[in-house]
């Protein structure tokens, strides 16, 4: 074999191997432009339940039927986090410890949930779902023949096997964490200062996270695209869940 054949040889390897590098940058920016594509298509902020929660005087009762809802389907989110999928490497277990962290181990025994809970006690909501109930065969009863019930039901049956839904969530939080300040009108509120900057964190470690596991599992990206889709349609129905609960 002569020197130029070799040198012929190895150029067209070098070329191969930066083409299938290209493919694989492509393949990742698709992922995250479709999950863009998919937040805009679902995206919270428009949704008419802010602006009527903002045209009227919400009663105690209203407001405890707001909380009931909305707390049921952000804790289901929560629970679901700690069963997410392929983070099965020491730096990716680390990664999901440093979520649980920023949701359920806040200093002086803080959580994200009695956060929550804490800030509709101090607007006056009554008829609150106790905090211990959320996870109990009780709380499912009082969600399961309603939109939020379905949203529940298929959170807890996806977020365990794709990190789609994961990833949408995280991308859509903070457009429905502004809507529910203006549905509130309230003044700054030291709820939303400080959980708006975590969601922020969040929705970057979710997205940037599957895309590591998707280098290494790039068959998953359709799946992980298409159950995101899916819960974010679904989530659509907790906001309207909210909206029947103000009228």
């Amino acid at each position: 074999m002569t020197a130029s054949l070799i040198f012929a040889l190895l150029g067209c390897l070098i070329w191969f191997v930066l083409e299938l590098a290209e493919q694989e940058k492509e393949e990742e920016i698709n992922v995250v432009a479709e999950i863009e594509k998919i937040a805009r298509a679902y995206d919270p902020s428009p949704h008419y339940v802010w602006e009527k929660m903002a045209a009227q005087s919400l009663t105690s009762v209203r407001l405890g039927k707001v909380y009931n809802i909305y707390q049921s389907a952000m804790h289901a989110t929560r629970a679901e986090v700690y069963k997410l999928p392929y983070l099965d490497t020491v730096p990716l277990r680390k990664i999901k410890l440093d979520i649980l962290n920023d949701d359920d181990n806040l200093p002086n025994g803080g959580a994200h949930h009695y956060q929550l809970a804490d800030l509709f006690r101090w607007l006056g909501a009554v008829d609150m779902i106790p905090d211990d109930d959320f996870g109990s065969l009780g709380w499912k009863a009082a969600t399961m023949e309603t939109p939020t019930g379905t949203f529940i039901n298929i959170v807890e049956a996806l977020y365990s096997k794709s990190l789609g839904p994961w990833c949408i969530i995280e991308r859509l939080s903070n457009a429905w964490l502004e809507g529910l300040y203006r549905g509130l009108k309230l003044p700054l509120h030291p709820y939303f200062s400080g959980v708006t900057a975590i969601e922020d964190k969040h929705a970057n470690v979710a997205i940037d996270t599957t895309c590591l596991v998707l280098e290494i599992r790039p068959s998953l990206a359709n799946i992980f695209l298409h159950d995101a889709e899916v819960v974010a349609r679904a989530l659509t129905g907790v906001w309207d869940d909210m909206l029947a609960a103000v009228r």
